[in-house]
């Protein structure tokens, strides 16, 4: 357990209406061109992103749907301060927060960014793991 400190939780509730989908730029590796995916495939707006350093079309397509159901499904995140102790954790991983803010029973959250704010404390921004937004991108996630 590690104290926290200057507790912050975001609700977004904004930018599904903007976008319809998600359009991803990958790079074909046999002619290095642009080629472009788009998640889900019927829409007509979708919010253009470069999926740098990706070559395939599976993993364009895998990417284009987790970013599309990030935007659909993630709505909330916190940003705290904790000890330099808990910087045991690393982006991406799955940590456990506790606190009366964020209700009676702990919460799982998957950490964005980890900021030094000192000597002696960090900064942690994470988001509430949601079992929709998670799709395998590469081989061997986990379905």
């Amino acid at each position: 357990h590690y104290n926290i400190t200057d507790l912050t939780v975001y609700h977004d509730f904004a930018g599904v209406d903007e976008y319809d989908g998600v359009e991803g730029e990958y790079i074909d590796p046999l002619d290095s061109t642009s080629q472009y995916v788009t998640w889900p495939a019927y829409a007509s707006n979708p919010e253009s992103v470069s999926l740098w350093g990706c070559t395939e079309h599976s993993t364009a397509l895998a990417l284009a749907q987790q970013l599309w159901l990030q935007r659909v499904y993630r709505r909330k995140t916190v940003s705290f301060s904790t000890e330099m102790d808990a910087l045991a954790v690393f982006v991406g991983d799955a940590i456990k927060i506790e606190h009366r803010l964020l209700g009676v029973a702990p919460v799982l959250y998957i950490i964005a960014s980890i900021t030094p704010k000192d000597r002696h404390t960090a900064t942690i921004e994470a988001y509430e793991y949601d079992a929709r937004v998670f799709v395998p991108v590469w081989p061997g996630d986990p379905v």
